[in-house]
């Protein structure tokens, strides 16, 4: 087998107001009950993973309202007509929780979007160096690129948002 090294992108956007936009995030995942981990090969301290794509929730309006913005922007870079948002949930790590390596089948494209983050703990990616990732900073990437939330050693909530996303129809401007 041959390997070729492909340059595969991760964009990487900083929300403007995060600071007000991620506090009122927080004030909705505090109303949101604790939910058992989906999968037992993670620990997190609180999700909504199951119900990802229950778009009725509190918080979706809202996530669209402050988050279709950046999205389109990635849209346009990939010059699509078409953006689908398939699901949305949020995670929560308190310390010692983590989330090992995987990817996100199904789509073609990942987000993730920190609301709270203690320094050194953005998600890593295997063979791939993402840094300085900040609480505000959205990432988008190949669905296929394995990713993991490191254990969180420190005594601060780790806060996220995931998405998966398909862009399609690869010309000229795009609607979601």
């Amino acid at each position: 087998m041959k390997k070729t090294n492909i340059n595969l992108q991760i964009y990487k956007q900083s929300l403007n107001n995060y600071k007000e936009i991620n506090k009122r995030f927080l004030e909705y995942f505090n109303e949101t009950p604790e939910e058992e981990s989906y999968y037992k090969s993670y620990k997190v301290y609180k999700a909504d993973f199951k119900k990802s794509q229950d778009f009725t929730r509190n918080y979706i309006n809202y996530f669209f309202t402050h988050l279709s913005p950046y999205i389109n922007e990635v849209g346009k870079e990939l010059q699509c007509t078409k953006c689908t948002v398939s699901n949305v949930w949020f995670q929560q790590y308190q310390r010692k929780d983590y989330h090992p390596w995987h990817n996100h089948a199904k789509s073609n494209y990942t987000c993730i979007y920190f609301v709270e983050l203690p320094e050194k703990l953005g998600t890593e990616f295997l063979n791939i160096n993402v840094n300085d990732i900040h609480e505000g900073d959205l990432l988008t990437f190949p669905s296929s690129i394995m990713h993991r939330s490191p254990v969180n050693t420190t005594d601060k909530r780790k806060t996220i948002i995931s998405f998966n996303l398909d862009y399609e129809d690869y010309e000229g401007s795009l609607t979601i």
